[in-house]
């Protein structure tokens, strides 16, 4: 048994900026291999990255590369539903 369900479909890959800025959240960028992480507002990751706001966050995760060290195994996902804002 396993604790997250797969999901079925496309629909998770058609996720993009617009929707999380909809949904008044924040981007969840992580490391896997340091564990890095940061919270970013959409509309800021977008103009600093020169990106539209219908990139889809899949291709954005495929894209990432940590700045503390380097590694290419970094994913981009909303923030946690609770998420502290500052």
């Amino acid at each position: 048994m396993r604790w997250h369900p797969t999901p079925k479909g496309d629909a998770w890959k058609q996720a993009h900026l617009a929707m999380v800025k909809g949904l008044g959240k924040r981007l969840w960028l992580r490391c896997d291999v340091c564990a890095h992480d940061l919270m970013v507002e959409p509309e800021a990751f977008a103009a600093s990255h020169g990106l539209d706001m219908l990139t889809p966050l899949f291709s954005i995760s495929r894209a990432l590369r940590c700045t503390q060290c380097g590694e290419r195994k970094s994913w981009c996902r909303l923030e946690p539903h609770g998420g502290v804002r500052n």
